[in-house]
């Protein structure tokens, strides 16, 4: 295998470690929870439940993202300890350099999706550092 990308769940699950021998970390994918409802539905809700419901829902990201995080260097260290997984991480000056050399995406996907939209997630994945 020369490479592949998935989270760690996903590359333990799918045994991916009993044939990979080096894993690169660059985690430039962020981890996105998403929660859907109508519209109208949300909106006919009063105000002290739709504060009732934001608040599980940012309560439960926030459970959900420190798990993983959690949950993510166990299973390294699983795939390090049982399978001889080398993990490599990328140094932080060509980390730097990931958005310079993804502009050309962002700028085609503006072609495609409201670029309001697309700013907003770039923004929010900045802010998630």
């Amino acid at each position: 295998m020369d490479a592949q990308e998935n989270p760690w769940p996903s590359y333990v699950g799918a045994k991916l470690c009993e044939v990979q021998k080096y894993m690169t970390l660059t985690n430039h994918i962020p981890f996105v929870s998403t929660y859907v409802m109508n519209n109208g539905k949300y909106n006919s809700l009063s105000d002290a439940q739709k504060q009732a419901l934001n608040q599980f829902i940012y309560s439960t990201q926030k459970y959900i993202v420190e798990g993983t995080a959690a949950d993510d260097a166990r299973l390294q260290k699983l795939c390090e300890d049982n399978y001889g997984l080398t993990v490599n991480a990328v140094p932080a000056d060509v980390m730097a350099k990931f958005p310079e050399a993804t502009q050309a995406v962002i700028d085609l996907m503006k072609q495609n999706v409201d670029p309001a939209f697309v700013d907003s997630y770039v923004a929010a994945a900045k802010a998630a550092k």
